[in-house]
């Protein structure tokens, strides 16, 4: 029998930004880069990311990253919504690491979600497995499709129950 995989979260440093990038699934690169404004790469894009994440992360499986995720308040002042974001490696797409990924996810996302009462984002229309990823993580993922700088995205949100502000801890 296989040893169990050894999950590693670290708060996010400048090579794990850019080892992510350079080794992003596809449906991530084609999702963040409609994020890139006049002359940005995805590089630029996700060092603004963490710059604006109230808590930003790395998830490894077995040493390997496999994600980066943060969370961004709406504001500075008080606010209790907040927009969560995550880019994944290729890594993710072995079993072991995908098995590994869904596991952490829900604690992870107890662990992102202190402090904040609602939740909502965007997601690519084709970036399927983010799709599937959002509703098993207990996202609403809208119908409607909106356009971003050229892209087609939905929208997705998500209220925290009473009982889950108690699982929200460190």
């Amino acid at each position: 029998m296989a040893d169990k995989p050894k999950i590693t979260i670290t708060e996010t440093t400048t090579a794990d930004i850019v080892h992510v990038v350079e080794n992003c699934r596809e449906a991530d690169k084609v999702e963040f880069g409609f994020a890139c404004e006049d002359g940005e790469t995805m590089l630029d894009v996700m060092f603004r990311m963490k710059r604006m994440a109230h808590r930003c992360y790395t998830g490894k499986v077995d040493g390997e990253i496999v994600i980066i995720y943060g969370i961004i308040p709406q504001s500075i002042l008080s606010s209790k919504h907040a927009f969560p974001w995550a880019m994944t490696s290729e890594a993710v797409e072995t079993r072991k690491n995908r098995k590994a990924f869904l596991n952490m996810g829900r604690i992870e996302m107890a662990r992102l979600c202190r402090g904040y009462e609602t939740f909502s984002g965007i997601v690519h229309t084709e970036n399927r497995k983010a799709i599937r990823w959002l509703r098993w993580m207990g996202f609403n993922v809208g119908n409607e499709i909106h356009d971003v700088n050229g892209g087609s995205f939905l929208v997705f949100d998500r209220s925290k129950a009473k009982d889950e502000v108690t699982a929200c801890v460190r």
